[in-house]
């Protein structure tokens, strides 16, 4: 004979599940919370708030050295930085880029003093050279006497005999204004090749008219 199956009831006890469950639930939501703040732009996560900012670059207005420091610091400012945790380019590339940049403009730098001074030099050794070559020209005239065959032969040009310009013909476009002051005009024309002067000459009569 087969024996029945007994049960013994269980007794009943107070439910506390539903506190630990929304105790855990809230320490979750802490912790996620947290989570979604330091990665916003990873992959799959809630983006951040739109509020209608844009990135202002400018760098092209910048210069040599402001464009420097702007990059390491911006740069800079990518480390560790929990919302950006896959730059890219990456903050090492830029790093490089930075480096090799103000390499060069160091350079550069060395190089406009070294310039700077290799002129004041070149001025120096020309203002020697012209002062030999006065001196030389001296006794070619000295020694040649005044010779033109001989001035050439030692490799100086010789000056242009002055020869008079002649009577210059008088200016052209010639022009009267009025400026607004009473006794007062202001008189324009053309200026004449060679002339370093210019008489001008009034008269209440010219030919008969007044």
């Amino acid at each position: 004979m087969k024996k029945k199956a007994t049960s013994t009831p269980r007794k009943s006890t107070p439910d506390t599940a539903p506190a630990i469950r929304s105790a855990r639930s809230a320490a979750a939501k802490k912790e996620e919370a947290a989570y979604t703040t330091a990665t916003a732009l990873e992959v799959g996560d809630p983006l951040p708030v739109n509020d209608g900012g844009q990135v202002k670059l400018g760098t092209t207005r910048m210069s040599d050295a402001q464009l420097q420091l702007f990059a390491h610091t911006e740069n800079a400012a990518m480390v560790g930085n929990p919302a950006y945790t896959t730059p890219s380019p990456p903050v090492a590339d830029i790093t490089a880029a930075v480096a090799a940049f103000g390499s060069l403009l160091e350079q550069i730098q060395a190089a406009k003093l070294m310039l700077r001074q290799l002129v004041t030099e070149k001025e120096t050794a020309r203002d020697y050279l012209e002062l030999l070559l006065k001196t030389r020209a001296t006794y070619v005239q000295l020694t040649s006497n005044g010779n033109t065959a001989l001035i050439l032969s030692a490799g100086f040009p010789v000056r242009a005999t002055p020869s008079p310009i002649g009577i210059l013909p008088p200016p052209w476009g010639l022009r009267v204004d009025l400026n607004g002051t009473v006794g007062k005009m202001l008189i324009y024309w053309e200026p004449v090749p060679n002339a370093r002067n210019y008489l001008v000459q009034q008269a209440s009569i010219v030919n008969g008219v007044r």
